[in-house]
């Protein structure tokens, strides 16, 4: 019985551990959505290639600032690479 019992929780650990790790690679249902999201956002336009990585941009808004509520495309790999391209 404790033999089935150490098995039982070796197993439910291994399982908490890969569930942890995936989340960690996938990330949580709030980041999933928020990607689809953006993805639908941008396939809605003809998205433009980072100028400065080519990497895909993402149609982003200006939260601050004198031109808040503006659209603009940014680069997908912010913050690495901090390319922009106005909306036209």
């Amino acid at each position: 019985m404790v033999r089935l019992c150490d098995r039982t929780c070796f197993l439910l650990r291994r399982q908490l551990a890969a569930q942890g790790e995936r989340f960690v690679e996938e990330g949580g249902f709030k980041e999933r959505m928020a990607q689809e999201r953006n993805r639908a956002k941008d396939e809605e336009h003809d998205t433009p290639a980072c100028p400065k990585c080519a990497a895909p941009m993402r149609m982003r808004t200006v939260r601050k600032g004198p031109r808040t509520g503006e659209t603009f495309w940014g680069c997908s790999k912010y913050p690495a690479c901090d390319g922009i391209v106005e909306m036209k």
